[in-house]
Order: C-alpha cells, then sequence, then structure tokens
C-alpha cells in the first residue's frame, strides 16, 4: 500500500510539474519576427538575419547607418579614380543600394514550420533569457550580436550576447537550423 501510495504521489507531482514553468511577460503573446544580429568590433557595419512569421521569409540585410553612406559617397567624390566600375555618383549610390540596407530572401518557409519552431523555442525558454549576457573578460576583435523577438502587439525582447550564453542556447540555436533548413542560423 505504501508503494502505491508512494506512486501515486510522484505522479501527481509529474503532473504538477508542467504547470511550474517560469511564467514570463510573453507567454501570451505572438510572434511576428525574430532578428539575429550580428555586429562586428571595428566595423560600422551590421549583419541582420530576419525570420518573419507574418510572409514565412529568411531575409538578409547588410546594414550601415546614413553617415557611412554619406562618407562612401564623400570619398567617391573626392577621389574617383579610386573607382573605375563607376561612371557617376548616380551609379555608385546605386552600387551602395544594392549591397546596403537592402533585405535578400535567403530562404522560405512554411506555416507549420515556423510554428512548429516557435512551439520549441518557446518549451526550450527562450523567453526565459536575461537582457545581457557579457563575460568579463577582456576580447580583442571580437563579435557580440543580439536576438531581438518582435510580437504582434508591437512590444519586443531583446537578449545581447558576448562571448556568453544561457545553458539553453544549444539547444535554441540547433532549433533555427532544423526549423528553417539553414546551415547558419545567422547571417553567415
Amino acid at each position: 500500500m505504501k508503494k502505491f501510495l508512494m506512486l501515486m504521489l510522484v505522479l501527481l507531482a509529474l503532473l504538477y510539474l508542467p504547470s511550474c514553468k517560469e511564467k514570463t511577460p510573453y507567454d501570451d503573446k505572438t510572434i511576428s519576427k525574430i532578428e539575429v544580429k550580428h555586429q562586428p568590433s571595428f566595423i560600422c557595419e551590421s549583419r541582420i538575419r530576419t525570420f518573419n512569421f507574418s510572409t514565412l521569409e529568411v531575409m538578409d540585410t547588410q546594414y550601415v547607418d546614413e553617415d557611412f553612406i554619406e562618407r562612401e559617397k564623400k570619398d567617391y567624390l573626392e577621389q574617383p579614380d579610386n573607382y573605375p566600375d563607376y561612371d557617376s555618383i548616380e551609379s555608385f549610390e546605386a552600387y551602395l543600394s544594392s549591397i546596403y540596407n537592402t533585405p535578400i530572401l535567403v530562404s522560405t518557409f512554411t506555416q507549420e514550420s515556423g510554428d512548429a519552431f516557435i512551439e520549441k523555442v518557446v518549451s526550450l525558454g527562450i523567453y526565459t533569457w536575461k537582457d545581457r549576457y557579457d563575460t568579463k573578460e577582456i576580447i580583442l576583435d571580437a563579435t557580440g550580436f543580439s536576438i531581438t523577438i518582435y510580437f504582434t502587439d508591437d512590444t519586443k525582447k531583446t537578449t545581447h550576447f558576448f562571448f556568453k550564453y544561457p545553458s539553453n542556447f544549444e539547444a535554441i540555436e540547433k532549433a533555427f537550423i532544423q526549423y528553417f533548413n539553414l546551415n547558419y542560423w545567422w547571417h553567415g
């Protein structure tokens, strides 16, 4: 009888444990997109991979700010001979527009795979990530990156990484690769 009671207590505990999962402010929200943004040190360019759950597309963007574009155009105007492939400022601007700040389609996915991915990463605890994971070590010439989850109610959750990661990071990283059939889940 004691073994039966003990077994019943264990079964009740197992039924209760899933409801003890850590609650977050994001649990009842719907994800619209996820952006993975790499910002290499000493470079003014960011690489962004966007997983858009509305359009079912994965897009890559090489992002630079407007100051970078203006510096490049100024250099072209001051030293046009250093840019032999461009015969005018307009053609040079067209070139800059073709490589910077223009999203490029990398892949598409189905609604089912997008929903399965979201279910998987939420169950793995992506909402429990802290805002920052930074190492105290001094690392020169390194790359930091961030992941921003955008929700349909116009809120977002961003986590920044710099050589330190949460314990569930590798499992979530594998889910990006598995569900989107990509070799790299970041802009690689």
